[in-house]
């Protein structure tokens, strides 16, 4: 994601959904105890001092700030909760205010839930994330103020805070410090993938809109699967699912058979595949699914030009340059040479 950082400005302090701003861009939400680094964090994000501003007051925020990203996003401020100095009242009307923006802004893609990595989270924070997983909202733990243990320590208190909160494994959880810069790349990768299933999402209902069909195409599985975010915009909306070769993923494929809804039949299918191909044939088998009622196994055979074409084998490769190389570099009528030898291996390849 590309940000103009000289394109920075507060849109608006909300107080309710009325004064929310009245356009489609996503939006990320930042929640946490008072003094646990939001503004520090945004700041950093953008490679600014003084955008989001930061005060020695714990609860000094008390709306909802929209902060306008370079006309494409909104970071949301949410007021800090866990300040003993503000009323009982004062909290009460701050948690209505909240909960009613993260359960009913369509617009909201993420909550930033920022945590202080020095202790264990409070029973705020605590509440905070098993509300964000009561009500499905994708979540990105953030633990701040890393640079203030020593690098030896963090896996400790990361797995405390992992702990106590029951961390869920599908969720992102980033160490960051905004003094170091620790988890900066990680924080923004976090949010564009969040933006990125929005996208999807919006790519699927134009294309279908216009009577066209939209293709996701990975080589591996582990692009789609290692963002909940995004997985869940494509399996969601995919009515054909195909996939090759998955013996790699054997060890984990029950994850991935409970990930894509396949039936037993349908995992025995996808790993025979290519398990017993015919050793004289040039195939590679291929499995698709139709809206989960259908499902085969086939062969894909091309012509052996076409094949040795795109190779991906290292050895058929290596015999295909090094036959270009004695034909004076001419890798197409190496081709050529090599599909009429594997059909007649009487032929030469001279």
């Amino acid at each position: 994601m590309t940000i103009n950082t000289n394109n920075l400005t507060i849109t608006i302090s909300a107080a309710s959904k009325k004064q929310y701003p009245e356009n489609d861009w996503p939006e990320i939400a930042l929640a946490g105890r008072s003094n646990v680094g939001k503004s520090s964090f945004i700041n950093t994000l953008l490679n600014r001092k003084n955008f989001a501003r930061t005060s020695g007051q714990p609860g000094k925020t008390q709306l909802l700030n929209f902060y306008n990203i370079d006309d494409q996003l909104h970071f949301v401020d949410v007021p800090g909760y866990g300040y003993a100095r503000v009323s009982k009242k004062e909290r009460e009307k701050w948690g209505k205010m909240i909960e009613e923006y993260l359960t009913t802004r369509e617009n909201l893609k993420a909550v930033v839930s920022l945590v202080d990595i020095r202790h264990e989270p409070s029973e705020d924070d605590l509440m905070m994330y098993e509300f964000l997983k009561y009500y499905e909202i994708p979540v990105i733990v953030v633990a701040t103020k890393a640079d203030k243990i020593p690098r030896g320590k963090w896996n400790k208190h990361e797995s405390m805070i992992k702990k106590a909160l029951s961390f869920d494994s599908a969720d992102t959880f980033i160490l960051f410090s905004s003094i170091t810069k620790q988890g900066k790349e990680e924080a923004w990768k976090a949010i564009a993938s969040a933006n990125m299933a929005d996208y999807i999402k919006y790519l699927y209902k134009t294309v279908r809109k216009y009577f066209g069909e939209a293709i996701v195409v990975t080589q591996e599985v582990e692009d789609i699967i290692s963002s909940p975010i995004v997985k869940e915009s494509i399996i969601n909306n995919s009515d054909c699912k195909i996939l090759l070769d998955q013996r790699k993923y054997l060890n984990k494929f029950d994850s991935i058979q409970n990930l894509l809804g396949l039936t037993d039949k349908e995992r025995s299918q996808i790993l025979s595949i290519n398990m017993a191909n015919h050793p004289g044939r040039k195939y590679k088998e291929v499995f698709f699914s139709l809206g989960g009622t259908q499902s085969a196994v086939y062969a894909t055979e091309v012509s052996l030009e076409e094949y040795y074409t795109f190779t991906t084998e290292e050895s058929e490769k290596m015999e295909l340059f090094a036959l270009a190389e004695k034909l004076g570099g001419n890798l197409e009528l190496a081709i050529k040479r090599l599909a009429e030898s594997k059909r007649n291996p009487q032929s030469s390849t001279t």
